[in-house]
């Protein structure tokens, strides 16, 4: 797959993270889809640490946007967290 294929893909499933939020029910199925996303963005901190940090606890640019995705993965944490229990069935 070219890198622009898989870019605009890429955007595309975190535009549909972003949505699903909006509805209600639908964090249980979102979280596990947040999180495969943020793996998979976060990598770049350990695979390509030249392009990532200055020097040690100094991140560049594109490290700075990388992390700041823990707060979002706090925050949806939270959310989750905060959600009822699921019934349960009688077997």
């Amino acid at each position: 797959m070219s890198f622009p294929t898989f870019y605009i893909l890429f955007a595309l499933f975190e535009c549909c993270i972003g949505i699903l939020f909006l509805f209600k029910g639908a964090e249980r199925i979102v979280f596990p889809l947040l999180l495969l996303h943020m793996i998979s963005t976060a990598l770049p901190l350990f695979l390509l640490t030249s392009a990532t940090w200055q020097s040690a606890f100094v991140p560049t640019l594109e490290g700075q946007y990388i992390i700041k995705n823990l707060v979002i993965i706090a925050t949806a944490l939270g959310i989750v967290a905060h959600l009822h229990p699921l019934p349960r069935r009688a077997h």
